[in-house]
């Protein structure tokens, strides 16, 4: 099969965040984080009375739900500092690819690209996952690497059954983010 399809900027930055959503370190942060501003807040604004020993009701209850907002607040707040980061790492890092004709073309045994930089063959046994999205598709490489290719711009019943006639069936991801 054979197909052609340009590089967008808003594909390259679903993928971005497709990755960094999957991503178990970025969840870590998130929670490690959230949990060490909800457990430390509380902590540093009652540091005087603990070392007075001078508890107080009022001033407890109101440290630790500050504690609770602030991680609360941190949580949520993680993912849109991150989305911004992918954005402007696309901006950044993918400047020379947004724009490009991609050709792209599956035989029994490879998958190979064609761009303006030049071509990249990849033998479909080292193809580590295939998701799939509402809007693109993102292949993975064993050796890192994305390929992102887009819903609108080619038949994808048609990719989604060549893929899986080669034994790559993609993997359904539920919507990556709210635009």
């Amino acid at each position: 099969m054979k197909i052609e399809y340009t590089v967008r900027e808003k594909d390259l930055l679903e993928m971005q965040w497709l990755v960094a959503s999957r991503s178990k370190n970025l969840r870590k942060q998130q929670w490690t984080g959230a949990l060490s501003i909800t457990v430390f807040l509380p902590v540093l604004c009652l540091h005087s009375d603990i070392h007075m020993q001078s508890f107080t009701l009022f001033k407890t209850v109101w440290a630790i739900a500050i504690g609770i907002f602030a991680g609360g607040l941190f949580f949520f707040l993680v993912p849109r500092i991150y989305w911004r980061h992918c954005k402007k790492q696309v901006k950044t890092s993918f400047t020379g690819m947004i724009g490009n004709t991609v050709e792209l073309q599956i035989t029994n045994d490879f998958m190979e690209t064609r761009d303006k930089t030049g071509e990249t063959k990849v033998k479909l046994t080292a193809i580590k996952k295939v998701c799939e999205t509402e809007n693109l598709f993102v292949i993975q490489s064993d050796s890192g690497s994305f390929l992102t290719i887009p819903k609108p711009e080619i038949d994808f019943t048609g990719f989604r059954n060549c893929l899986c006639s080669n034994g790559l069936n993609p993997e359904m991801v539920a919507k990556t983010r709210k635009k």
